[in-house]
């Protein structure tokens, strides 16, 4: 009995020693937090998973705040998020005694991807069952009426100096196309815009114009029109300087054709960059050039309000690298509204609403830098006074285009992530409290990269131009999307 009592009291003896070794062990372990995201970036609707990287022996508890007014106890859980965005997930843990240590890790949230090649018809050089290794690069689209013909002529660059050109009928359906290589002997060629014009007995032609870059340092710039039945050249106009000469809008207003850019000359003092707008006439000999003191402007987009009289130009001030919309009016001082002058970036694409409003769109650049970018839409009153935007930030996008579509407007642009490399950027927006307000955003693309230039509007019907990769090698073919119901609702 003696030895059994002392057995006993010898076996609680060391279960307390042990706990107590336990107890010890356990508080000399450091509380740390630290959790990994198994997939950073992931797709809509998709469950993400978080895996604990602590030392939970001496966790007591874990609080997890996904960003998204979501939370979890557990010790690793999964979520899913339903809207897109950079959440901040952050993790808290806390000992027995009470202490606490905190930790956190970016997601990114994109949409998914719809793959609309049924609506898609792709232009290039092809050879049946075989890579091709030529690029077609598509520019823009117009859509041209005369009489009962309708037509869609597309404008894209072929390898690195042809002007290229496609005109199909109102199906998509190739009638020709032409490859220009002489407007320039040498250098990469640069078509930036492109209208029809038809007056009947009058005039009649496809005017295109761009610039050739030489280097960083050196472009000129062109304007050419070509024969609309079968692409034949009209007459063309080059501009060799010694400045650096750009178009990027082309318009026609009354018997004119108004080409707007901007020149950049350069002396020891530095360079001054001037808004450009010339004249020319139908037949293609320039009749005046106005360069507008509006220092520091590169010009990426203009439009002429007929009723207005004037030019509306969406513009980039170089100086500070900031998107600004100018208002011309012949004759008059030019007005300046930098309405988005906090930001750091560059207007591409601008459109004026039926309610006399503008809307401005383009990149912000994240961090000051370039290469890396995210997308904006701005509005402005017609007195082109500011009134608010929307920033789209998810990895790297830009708008390029807009148009308005009933009683809103359709945005196309292009994307970049890990996942599917490039793909095209469409969303529709509502004008709200003098705000633009997204109500849709989609993805196009598949395996390969996508790339969307411009949007075009005929009747309800929204058509987006742009290139893709042909079976993967790298090189591109145009290609011409026509959206449907689904993506826009």
């Amino acid at each position: 009995m003696k030895h059994a009592a002392l057995f006993a009291i010898t076996s609680l003896c060391l279960i307390v020693l042990t706990a107590c070794n336990r107890l010890k062990d356990t508080d000399f372990i450091a509380l740390d937090a630290k959790f990994k995201i198994t997939q950073p970036i992931i797709r809509l609707d998709r469950e993400a998973v978080f895996e604990q990287q602590s030392p939970t022996e001496v966790i007591q508890e874990y609080f997890w705040d996904f960003g998204d007014t979501k939370t979890s106890t557990e010790r690793t859980p999964k979520h899913i998020f339903t809207d897109i965005g950079t959440y901040l997930v952050k993790l808290k843990v806390k000992k027995a005694d009470n202490t606490t240590k905190e930790t956190s890790n970016k997601i990114i949230v994109l949409p998914t991807t719809t793959n609309q090649t049924n609506n898609t018809a792709q232009f290039g050089e092809k050879i049946a069952g075989q890579p091709t290794f030529t690029d077609e690069l598509g520019i823009k689209a117009i859509f041209a009426k005369a009489g009962v013909y309708e037509r869609y002529y597309m404008l894209g660059r072929k390898n690195s100096n042809g002007l290229y050109l496609i005109q199909t009928d109102k199906d998509r359906k190739e009638l020709w196309s032409i490859n220009i290589t002489d407007i320039f002997p040498t250098g990469k060629l640069v078509p930036t815009d492109i209208l029809y014009d038809s007056v009947p007995n009058l005039r009649k032609g496809v005017i295109i114009v761009g610039y050739c870059e030489y280097n960083d340092n050196d472009k000129d710039s062109f304007i050419i029109s070509l024969n609309p039945s079968n692409g034949a050249k009209n007459w063309k106009y080059t501009n060799q300087s010694s400045s650096i000469d750009v178009y990027n809008s082309v318009d026609v207003v009354e018997n004119y054709y108004v080409a707007s850019g901007n020149s950049t000359t350069k002396n020891q003092a530095g360079s001054i960059t001037k808004i450009k707008i010339d004249n020319f006439d139908i037949n293609g000999v320039l009749d005046s050039s106005t360069a507008l003191n509006a220092p520091n402007s590169e010009v990426n987009d203009a439009k002429y309000v007929r009723l207005d009289n004037e030019n509306i130009l969406a513009c980039t001030e170089t100086g500070i690298e900031r998107p600004v919309l100018l208002r011309y009016t012949t004759g008059a001082p030019i007005k300046s509204y930098a309405g988005a002058s906090s930001l750091n970036g560059r207007g591409l694409g601008l459109t004026k609403l039926s309610s006399g409003q503008y809307v401005l769109v383009g990149e912000v650049y994240q961090n000051n830098r370039k290469d890396s970018t995210n997308a904006f839409i701005a509005l402005f009153d017609r007195d082109g006074v500011y009134l608010g935007m929307d920033i789209l930030a998810m990895y790297k996008e830009s708008f390029f285009d807009v148009v308005q579509v009933g009683n809103g407007v359709i945005v196309v642009g292009t994307h970049y992530n890990p996942l599917s490399q490039k793909d095209i950027l469409v969303a529709r927006y509502i004008i709200e409290n003098n705000r633009p307000k997204r109500q849709v955003l989609r993805l196009i693309g598949g395996e390969l990269n996508e790339e969307a230039q411009r949007i075009i509007d005929e009747n309800g019907t929204v058509s987006i131009l742009g290139s893709s990769q042909t079976l993967g090698n790298g090189f591109l073919d145009m290609w011409f999307m026509n959206l449907n119901a689904i993506t826009l609702q």
